[in-house]
């Protein structure tokens, strides 16, 4: 390092491996990264703690380098915002207090990703030179908050098993068996989501469209199943606002998908309107393809 940056990396670095109570979780976990790195990119992780901890870039960064934190952190939060919500799906099969806390602390930790990663999206758009640093700024101003919003439905997803243990209550087994299917499809198309967005695969992001809208269906059936076994006496009323909740944060990830899935498809195909896209999928042999072989998969009994 140079002189200047001397003295940040120590205070960073000692600040991390004593897990000084006011370093941000964000920082802690991308200042490990620092050992072996170029100088040039100590320089974008050492500034991105500054920003963090103290509200300025004490070390002055260049827009590429801007650039490069917006990568990496963007790369970060969406995996986390991920295995959030696959955490919240284990705590319905297994709750566990430390698990549920770590949920909890993620989606803090999500929160400030998209404050910050916000911020720097503001400087990017600013000195954006070209119209594709102009779409790829956009891209990301508008799926940092759709990662944002699944974590929080992670949250409200754990808060139901949390509940369920609470009161000791459990789903019948019908339920039990229609959720499941309800959350292979969610973790699916969080699977193609993340992974179309990672490899600006268009192909892949194709695909969230007709998950999402079976997804849709399915959780129709789930309710209306439901509400047969109310009628039947083998199922609660107080079970049915639990089912209720459950239902509509895993039916609000996957619209989250389908947001960053529509994002992405606009960003790379200039062409690409959404809303047209959207009202044309009744007429679209791609998204009906794509939806019979989902409809096929993940059947309700």
């Amino acid at each position: 390092f140079s002189s200047p940056l001397l003295p940040h990396f120590r205070s960073c670095n000692c600040l991390c491996i004593h897990r000084h109570k006011g370093l941000h979780p964000v920082a802690s976990m991308d200042i490990k990264k620092l050992a072996g790195r170029s100088q040039t990119m100590c320089r974008i992780y050492i500034a991105t703690v500054f920003l963090i901890e103290v509200k300025s870039p004490v070390v002055p960064i260049s827009i590429p380098e801007i650039s490069e934190i917006v990568d990496i952190c963007t790369f970060n939060m969406k995996n986390l915002s991920k295995d959030t919500v696959l955490d919240s799906f284990s705590l319905l099969d297994s709750y566990d207090d430390k698990l549920y806390a770590k949920v909890l602390e993620d989606e803090g930790t999500i929160d400030h990703y998209e404050d910050w990663i916000g911020s720097y999206l503001v400087k990017l758009s600013a000195n954006a030179v070209s119209e594709s640093d102009n779409r790829k700024t956009g891209l990301m101003l508008h799926t940092i908050g759709n990662f944002e919003r699944m974590s929080d439905h992670a949250v409200n997803i754990a808060s139901v098993a949390q509940e369920l243990k609470e009161k000791k209550l459990a789903f019948s087994e019908e339920g039990v068996k229609e959720t499941q299917i309800l959350i292979d499809a969610v973790k699916e198309i969080l699977d193609i989501t993340i992974s179309a967005y990672e490899n600006q695969d268009l192909e892949l992001a194709y695909k969230v469209e007709p998950l999402e809208e079976v997804i849709d269906d399915i959780t129709l059936g789930v309710k209306n199943n439901h509400i047969t076994r109310l009628q039947a006496g083998s199922c609660s009323i107080e079970m049915g606002f639990i089912l209720a909740d459950l239902l509509s944060n895993c039916e609000r990830v996957s619209d989250h998908c389908s947001n960053v899935a529509l994002a992405l498809i606009e960003t790379v195909t200039p062409s690409f309107e959404a809303h047209k896209y959207i009202d044309g999928l009744s007429q679209n042999d791609r998204f009906d393809k794509f939806y019979h072989e989902y409809k096929a998969k993940y059947t309700l009994a």
